[in-house]
Formats: C-alpha cells, structure tokens, sequence
C-alpha cells in the first residue's frame, strides 16, 4: 500500500514522513502545483507522485471546478504521473458519470492510468456501474472519495470489486492511523491525506502506522 502526501509537504514534516516510512509519494492537485518551487520540483521525481483534479478544493471553497487550472496540470507533469483522477461531482454519483463520459476521451491520449471517483450513488444495483467501468477495456481504476458514511460503509466492497478486476483502487482523505489500518484492511493500493502535508503530528502518527504496516503485513499489505 503506498501512502500520498496531498501536495509538497512542509519541510518539518517531511524529514518526520521519511524518518518513520520510505516510501512517500506526492498527490499534485490545480491548488497545490503552483507552490511547487523550482528548488523544490526534484522532489516530485525523487519520490513519485500522481495527478489529483482539484473538483473536492474548488468545491470546498464553494467555487466551480476550474478545467483550464486541471488541463494545465496534466500537460505539465501527465508523463511521470502514477495515475491521474478523471473530474468528478462531490457527492453526486449522476454528475460523476456524465464527466466521467465527457472526460474519458480527453485523458486517454495522456498514456497514464486513470481513476474514476467513486461517489455516494454508486452502490445501487450491486455497485453494476463501477464493475462496467473496472472491467472496460482501458485501464481504469478507483478513488473512493464521497461523504465519510459512504466511504466507510461501502469502501470495502468497492476495494474487492477492483482487485478482482485487478485494477487500482485508491482513498483520499485519510488522515489517521484508524484511517490506514481501514485502507490496509480493505486491501487498496493506496490513500492520500493532506495532514501530513501540513502537521508534524499527523505525519508521525500516519508515517508509524505505515511502518507497522511494512513490518506486520495483514492480509493483503495493500497488494493487488
């Protein structure tokens, strides 16, 4: 299971993240990429890093999802990008799916892996939309993201649904050492926080967790 700081870290809390775990990578969204400075851009490539949307930072500031920010993300650093998160609506699984056809086709040429947001709605008929989609012929995967309920009640069975596809499945928002023992548990690839970007705590809590993790695997270590 691999853990992703939500944007560059401070630089107290990375020495805590790489004092406890080896193997942080770095989520970059539209907010955060234009705090990236020059001397700091190394650490993308030293350590990895995959390409958020930004839909959950303009909608938490009441703003609408701002396209042109998230086109120019993914032209500037869509070639080493783990995956990239195809756009999405908070909590509303009809918009994600009306993007998510609108969208599809103008991330494909990009060459990277992409995953589709999971929201609240998409457990109706046996979770049969989010099998389509894993099961499509591209490669496809799955950011759990919606209300916390949804995400804690529903989590889990859309983590199986994806390892049998043998597609990834990734968790945003977690923030906790209870958080990562639940992603670990439901066996995804990885999860993403923005705690341990921005307090020392969170990221010593969460970096020990992963240690643990690494040392006393459980039953899936977070593998495909």
């Amino acid at each position: 299971m691999i853990p992703y700081a939500s944007a560059l870290p401070k630089k107290e809390c990375l020495e805590i993240l790489d004092k406890h775990f080896e193997g942080w990578r770095f989520l970059l969204s539209p907010a955060s990429a234009p705090s990236v400075s020059k001397a700091r851009e190394h650490l993308l490539y030293d350590y990895g890093y995959a390409l958020d949307n930004g839909v959950y930072a303009d909608w938490n500031k009441g703003r609408p999802f701002n396209e042109d920010r998230f086109l120019k993300l993914v032209e500037k650093w869509y070639h080493q990008a783990d995956w990239i998160v195809i756009p999405d609506s908070v909590g509303n699984w009809t918009e994600t799916l009306q993007m998510f056809q609108i969208w599809i086709s103008r991330l494909m040429p990009y060459g990277r892996p992409l995953l589709m947001v999971a929201q609240d709605g998409c457990e109706e008929n046996d979770f049969q939309t989010i099998r389509n989609i894993v099961n499509y012929k591209s490669e496809i995967g799955i950011f759990i993201g919606g209300s916390t309920e949804f995400k804690m009640e529903y989590g889990g069975s859309i983590a199986r649904i994806c390892r049998e596809a043998q597609r990834l499945c990734h968790v945003g928002r977690v923030n906790s050492a209870k958080r990562v023992r639940i992603c670990d548990r439901w066996g995804v690839n990885s999860f993403d926080g923005s705690g341990m970007s921005m307090f020392s705590e969170t990221a010593r809590v969460v970096s020990k967790e992963m240690k643990k993790i690494k040392e006393q695997p459980r039953l899936f270590g977070g593998k495909l």
